[in-house]
């Protein structure tokens, strides 16, 4: 009885080796019925491809890796691991992000009322500051593949329809970078995420940005009298308030959306800020406060005299802007502007900009009188579409003001 039982549990013990060796005699994976864990699976095809590995040269090597390759594919729905979705880190904002911009680009004034003297340049050539920092072959070299691009149709000339199109995609062109600029400050500002940026959140940051610290700017905005903070920024301060305000639509709880802030940095976006952008201008240039602005007031020098080196570049100052007065912004031609007329004019989508720009452009320099341009043409005619060196020396002394 006990020799059977031997041979029982010896019998046993050989079948569950046999069992153990199987896998690895056919290189195979065995899995036990209704058990679909990827781990042991990847355990027993490691251990079948090891025993491979051994007994086979580097060719075979080589094949077996494409076959377990599309073994894998087959199982990717047990072991595929999705990437992680990693956020870009936020730009640390400086000064320049946080005080709304001087200079709106493609509008034709600008907001203290002088006229852009790089409207022409931004509504043709789009960003120009690395063009004005090129070569004169460079800059030639440019402006041939823009007069490429304009010409749509490929006949070697530029129309009037051409050209106004193209105008308006550069303006275009503008909003769009400045609303991607928008978000991007915005998203830095609104640090708790709800979509909203307060006037005490945005003053702390500026602080920053102009060198104070996180708690110093944190207790001035608690107590203005604790922290003694410099004239220049405490100016910026009480400017950046007003237009805060004025951008604080129902309800005014002094804090921004996304879209009020865009009106706040970029009024010329905004009709209701276009509104008062054109009152300020109107207000600085109105001398007798009469809501009307004449040729003459459009014109006016600042007061005191200059010295004889510039009276030649006021000259040319004046001729230029009464130059735009009668042609541009004084629409009826009676010698007056309204402030619906200066709106018209400093709004950037009015499309009568890009219809008159356009037409200037293309007469100016259609020498052959065809209603056309060839290469040729526009670049005997360079001046004009980059922007008169000489008319922008003559308005240097006053863009100080």
């Amino acid at each position: 009885m006990r020799g059977k039982i031997k041979m029982q549990n010896y019998f046993r013990i050989c079948v569950m080796l046999l069992l153990c060796l199987v896998p690895n005699i056919l290189g195979k994976a065995v899995l036990v019925p209704g058990k679909t864990d990827s781990g042991d699976v990847e355990k027993k095809q490691i251990n079948a491809q090891s025993h491979i590995l051994q007994n086979q040269n580097l060719n075979d090597v080589e094949e077996n890796d494409m076959n377990q390759g599309n073994a894998n594919k087959k199982n990717s729905d047990t072991l595929r691991v999705e990437p992680m979705q990693v956020e870009e880190p936020l730009k640390k904002l400086d000064k320049e992000d946080l005080n709304p911009p001087d200079h709106l680009d493609a509008v034709r004034m600008e907001q203290d009322g002088h006229l852009n003297k790089d409207w022409r340049k931004e509504v043709f050539l789009g960003e120009h500051e690395d063009f004005d920092q090129s070569t004169r072959e460079e800059q030639d070299q440019k402006l041939k593949m823009v007069f490429y691009r304009v010409d749509t149709d490929k006949d070697a000339h530029i129309s009037y329809t051409e050209m106004e199109t193209w105008i308006q995609s550069k303006v275009k062109e503008h909003f769009d970078e400045a609303a991607e600029e928008n978000n991007r400050i915005f998203k830095a500002l609104d640090t708790n995420k709800d979509g909203f940026v307060s006037w005490t959140e945005y003053c702390i940051q500026f602080l920053v940005a102009h060198g104070y610290d996180q708690k110093t700017s944190e207790k001035y905005m608690e107590d203005y009298e604790i922290i003694e903070v410099n004239d220049e920024v405490r100016d910026h301060m009480v400017k950046n308030k007003f237009r805060w305000s004025e951008a604080d639509e129902d309800p005014m709880d002094n804090q921004l959306n996304l879209s009020e802030f865009k009106a706040y940095r970029h009024p010329e976006q905004s009709f209701r800020m276009l509104d008062n952008m054109v009152r300020d201008i109107l207000e600085s240039l109105d001398a007798n406060h009469d809501s009307i602005l004449t040729e003459q007031e459009f014109i006016a020098l600042p007061p005191g005299e200059v010295e004889s080196e510039w009276r030649e570049s006021d000259k040319l100052w004046q001729d230029e802007r009464r130059k735009e007065f009668q042609n541009t912004i004084d629409i009826d031609k009676n010698g007056k502007v309204t402030k619906d007329e200066l709106k018209q004019y400093v709004d950037p989508l009015n499309i009568n900009h890009s219809k008159t720009e356009a037409k200037n452009l293309v007469d100016i320099a259609d020498t052959d009188h065809d209603e056309k341009l060839s290469i040729d043409e526009v670049m005997e005619n360079r001046d004009i579409f980059l922007g008169s060196k000489m008319m922008d020396t003559g308005k240097s002394f006053h863009d100080e003001f």
